[in-house]
């Protein structure tokens, strides 16, 4: 595992691929409290939410500092987007897309009680964006069915 600290962001990721390829845990974990980061330029705010799945979420509002800066929020299930005041743009996992799917019927099945169009890729509307990753791990069983894993690059211009 390599760990990545950038001010208070913090990240835990695989540096080893082979991690992959035997199945070991190769979540990704990120502690993201709300502050300001700058780069390249770019104002933004980040802030993260805990994982709504095992009840552990919990409504975080940016500061009145991040007004008139680019806001993204994080959280492991996307039902936590959903949350009555959560707007702007979310980047989640969780869902592995269903992990297997099976022809003409899709997932077997979603654990997250977000709308069902919100459980994989990019979701739209008008309070909010949600971008859900497949991701490259699996949970409960070790294999994928139908829902190809992935690496997600998201640029910011």
């Amino acid at each position: 595992m390599g760990l990545a600290v950038m001010e208070k962001v913090i990240a835990i990721f695989p540096t080893d691929t082979t991690d992959l390829a035997m199945g070991q845990d190769t979540s990704v974990y990120v502690y993201v409290p709300w502050q300001i980061q700058k780069r390249g330029g770019l104002n933004l705010c980040i802030r993260g939410f805990e994982d709504k799945f095992s009840h552990a979420f919990e409504y975080i509002d940016f500061p009145e500092s991040c007004a008139d800066k680019l806001k993204i929020s994080f959280t492991h299930d996307p039902a936590g987007a959903f949350h009555k005041d959560v707007n702007g743009l979310v980047l989640v996992g969780h869902t592995h897309c269903g992990q297997i799917n099976l022809p003409f019927i899709g997932p077997i099945y979603m654990p997250s009680q977000s709308p069902e169009e919100a459980q994989c890729g990019l979701y739209k509307e008008k309070q909010r964006q949600v971008f859900v990753s497949s991701g490259v791990g699996t949970s409960v069983l070790p294999i994928r069915i139908m829902t190809q894993s992935q690496w997600d690059l998201i640029t910011f211009n």
